[in-house]
């Protein structure tokens, strides 16, 4: 006598586990993997009053989202860090530690962070990011 029939019965109801886990994990739209494998660098900020600021050189403005929760944040002249928390598309992302230099220019970092900070809800498009909040909407690249 086999236990062929029993062993996969039991096969089969492992691989159903299995699937059933891996479609849980994905909360919405947007995964954290979306966000990870690279900097995402700064084409503008939509303030609420519809003013879009946009920096004159997008490597200063950079977020970088690590597999931890940790997220890395080059706002004009100063490094930030923080942790971040991603649930479907609402991003939630602490209050970052700064350095503290005065950088020279329009206060682009100031808005920055601003938006990043806090609650928001993003979007993934390809090589886009949109990431958007109460204090305005922040629009990047890869």
């Amino acid at each position: 006598m086999t236990h062929r029939p029993a062993r996969t019965g039991i096969l089969a109801c492992l691989a159903g586990a299995l699937a059933l886990a891996l479609v849980s994990c994905d909360d919405g739209p947007t995964s954290p993997s979306d966000l990870m494998g690279g900097e995402w660098r700064l084409v503008n900020i939509r303030l609420p009053d519809f003013t879009v600021v946009t920096p004159d050189d997008p490597d200063d403005f950079t977020i970088q989202f690590d597999a931890d929760g940790v997220l890395e944040v080059q706002a004009g002249c100063n490094g930030c860090g923080g942790q971040y928390a991603l649930d479907g598309d609402s991003l939630e992302v602490s209050e970052l530690a700064c350095t503290l230099i005065a950088c020279p220019g329009p206060p682009v970092d100031r808005q920055f962070l601003e938006v990043l900070q806090g609650d928001s809800t993003v979007n993934v498009d390809g090589d886009e990011l949109t990431i958007a909040s109460a204090e305005g909407t922040l629009r990047l690249r890869r």
